[in-house]
């Protein structure tokens, strides 16, 4: 299935009542969306079914932001690809196919609660989905700056991929070593970065197993070891007295931000272990572009 959550030019996002006497979910707050037909690429659907919903076309190339499963029915389960789309029409006036949907609203993110309306039978996944879409926007600035590790890994880049592409496309496979909470400022943790890789010889992390915190809803990751306790001397000459001492390394495979299919990832990889060692060169600093987890600068170890 693929859902598309279109976009007008204020950032305000089209919500859709799904007709009282629709097969799916009646009643209820949804976003354009439906099945993929046989011989169809997601992209061909996506066009399709929001010219069948709206009478509006899709311009310009959609973005994908979500993946979820979820059901139908207990016997019809489906995985949904959600986009963020841009169209061309008379926005005022989407042309409703009146058997799907009765009535339609722009709006802002400060409004997402309109989804709360649904009473939980779509388990918030739409607030979900349109809450990502809201959080791609691009602004005028980066936000979220890490100070970060990159893997080269094929398999956890595989894993990644599978499991949350959205996630994949954005970032390589990374362990973080310091957050946004330990250092919001972009420039000062810039230099804080430069600084300590100068102090800090080159070092190697143990991937381990897959594992949750807990659910694995709130994301899925795969355990990293710190025999020689360097990323933990890396991260402390980063963050200084902010540092968070509860914070373990680890990769994230499935983010719930950009993935709803954690659980089904880990009933895949609940006994899935990476067994080796990944040696460390280097210290990135990156942040958020409102699309994409952008690298500033590169710092070599030593």
């Amino acid at each position: 299935m693929v859902g598309a959550v279109i976009l007008d030019d204020a950032h305000r996002a089209l919500a859709l009542l799904r007709s009282p006497g629709a097969r799916y979910l009646p009643g209820l707050w949804d976003i354009v969306g439906g099945h993929v037909e046989p011989e169809e690429s997601l992209e061909q659907a996506l066009r399709r079914e929001v010219t069948e919903e709206t009478g509006w076309t899709v311009v310009g190339e959609p973005s994908l932001v979500f993946v979820c499963d979820w059901q139908l029915a207990p016997d019809e389960p489906r995985r949904e690809f959600d986009f963020i789309v841009s169209v061309d029409g008379q926005l005022a006036k989407p042309r409703l196919a009146p058997t799907e949907h009765v009535h339609h609203r722009w709006i802002t993110r400060e409004e997402i609660g309109l989804f709360d309306e649904n009473d939980g039978a779509d388990d918030g996944l739409l607030r979900r989905i349109v809450d990502a879409a809201f959080g791609r926007h691009g602004g005028d600035r980066c936000t979220a700056p890490h100070a970060t590790i990159f893997l080269d890994d094929p398999e956890v880049e595989q894993l990644r991929r599978r499991w949350d592409p959205v996630m994949a496309a954005q970032i390589d496979a990374h362990v973080s070593v310091t957050y946004p909470n330990e250092e919001p400022d972009l420039s000062r943790l810039n230099e804080r970065v430069r600084s300590a890789a100068r102090t800090t010889a080159p070092f190697e992390l143990q991937l381990g197993a897959v594992v949750h915190d807990g659910d694995p809803r709130d994301g899925v990751f795969v355990e990293v070891h710190d025999a020689g306790g360097q990323w933990r001397k890396l991260r402390t000459s980063i963050a200084g007295s902010e540092v968070d001492p509860s914070i373990e390394p680890h990769v994230t495979l499935v983010h719930p931000r950009t993935s709803g299919i954690g659980l089904n990832a880990w009933r895949d990889l609940s006994h899935h272990v990476l067994r080796r060692t990944v040696a460390v060169r280097s210290v990135a600093v990156t942040a958020f572009d409102g699309r994409d987890w952008v690298t500033f600068s590169e710092h070599e170890l030593g």
